[in-house]
């Protein structure tokens, strides 16, 4: 007989007693019950590829509620999102700050760090304009900063001279670590501005502009 995050204690003579009897004297059919101590066990923290922080354990008692410690970790271009009993974000999750109810049968219980990426920065950019084409080139970081999420790729759009994406449309793709592509297709003495996104597993980034625009020439 077992009780998860109990120690058994031994046989009461009354639903709630404590002290576990040593003798019994049966006179007629009897009841005894059950004496169980609930276990101390400790949360451990585990940031789960962060960058910086630590935490130190909490301690615990099988049944008995308590708040989970605030996050101390952070991760370059990541928010911190929830805790998880599984690394991978398969086991089950627990609030910043969540009061939980646990129970255990070991001396830790490990809680891990799960993280979101943060949205990209905004980039910058610049164009060279050529025969029908204009030569894009990414000026911006690509990495991960402290609050903003690395770049996967980045999609340029040619624009007219009002800032309004041309009929195609007409667009290129750069994936770090390359820096720079070409739009083809632009019509000879026609001015073009460029704009670009930058794209991550959590979304786009606001766009980035050309302030002034450039002419294709042959």
């Amino acid at each position: 007989m077992t009780r998860t995050g109990y120690a058994f204690g031994g046989w009461s003579a009354t639903p709630t007693g404590t002290v576990a009897l040593t003798t019994l004297t049966l006179t007629a059919n009897q009841t005894v019950y059950a004496i169980w101590t609930a276990r101390s066990f400790n949360i451990a923290f585990n940031g789960n590829t962060s960058t910086s922080g630590s935490m130190s354990n909490l301690a615990m008692v099988s049944g008995t509620a308590k708040a989970l410690t605030t996050n101390a970790f952070s991760k370059t271009g990541f928010r911190f999102s929830n805790w998880n009993t599984v690394a991978n974000g398969t086991g089950i999750s627990y609030n910043d700050t969540q009061t939980v109810t646990l129970f255990s049968d070991t001396t830790t219980v490990t809680l891990f760090a799960q993280w979101s990426i943060l949205l990209p920065a905004t980039p910058t950019l610049t164009a060279i304009a050529g025969n029908e084409t204009a030569t894009i080139t990414i000026t911006s970081l690509a990495g991960a900063t402290s609050t903003a999420g690395a770049v996967t790729s980045y999609t340029v759009t040619a624009l007219d001279a009002s800032g309004n994406p041309v009929p195609g449309p007409l667009t290129c793709t750069v994936t770090p670590a390359d820096t720079s592509c070409v739009i083809q297709g632009l019509t000879n003495g026609t001015p073009y501005k460029f704009s670009v996104v930058a794209n991550n597993a959590s979304g786009n980034s606001a766009a980035g502009t050309t302030a002034t625009t450039v002419t294709p020439q042959p």
